[in-house]
């Protein structure tokens, strides 16, 4: 099965039906920080915080990129920088492209992730409607300061790609996560965006909880 193929397959398998969702919902997840923690995450913030968000998205959602560019500087600024929230972030591939955008985003490791994430979801635009949206996603990876060998050598990682895959099959499973953004705060998940003055509504919500 060649590359293409492998692709396909993988993309049916974990569920044609997943979007991109501007739809908000809330669902009870227990203990799913604790269940799905993995050894490398892409994080932020003190992970001793009272407050755990995990944040499951796609490169190529509208509304992943309108939160990431709108109201995570807010989030960032008020609960994670300040110790009162730990951040995860985790990729949910809805096609082809934004699977290759979460391989070039890890390229220079998973620390860097976040730092690629920003550059990839704040220029969406320039890159997703291209005409050549692959190619116009390499070059955005350039002004990241990735290489053009850990470009070919991230998309060639078949470790790296499992891994994506695995966790997003893991989010669908045991989560039933269909939907692009989804937040999991303290074990609660909330589907879609929202501005920053609903999300801290649910931030205050899961802090005081803890106290």
């Amino acid at each position: 099965m060649n590359k293409h193929k492998l692709l396909l397959f993988w993309m049916l398998f974990l569920g044609v039906g997943s979007w991109c969702s501007p739809l908000l919902s809330k669902h009870s997840c227990p203990n799913v920080a604790s269940n799905l923690t993995h050894a490398q995450e892409a994080s932020l913030g003190n992970p001793q915080a009272p407050i755990i968000i995990i944040c499951y998205s796609s490169f190529t959602c509208l509304h992943c990129a309108e939160f990431h560019r709108k109201v995570f500087p807010f989030l960032k600024q008020k609960y994670i920088d300040t110790g009162r929230a730990f951040y995860i972030m985790r990729d949910y591939p809805l096609d082809g492209i934004s699977l290759k955008a979460s391989q070039l985003a890890r390229a220079q490791g998973i620390s860097n992730y976040i730092k690629n994430a920003d550059v990839f979801y704040g220029r969406q635009k320039e890159w997703l409607m291209a005409k050549d949206p692959e190619k116009n996603l390499r070059e955005m990876a350039k002004t990241c300061g990735i290489s053009d060998d850990e470009i070919h050598n991230a998309l060639k990682d078949e470790s790296v790609l499992k891994s994506i895959l695995s966790q997003r099959l893991e989010a669908q499973k045991k989560l039933g996560i269909t939907h692009t953004p989804t937040f999991i705060i303290n074990g609660r998940k909330i589907e879609g965006y929202m501005p920053f003055e609903q999300l801290e509504k649910y931030l205050q919500t899961a802090e005081s909880s803890q106290n």
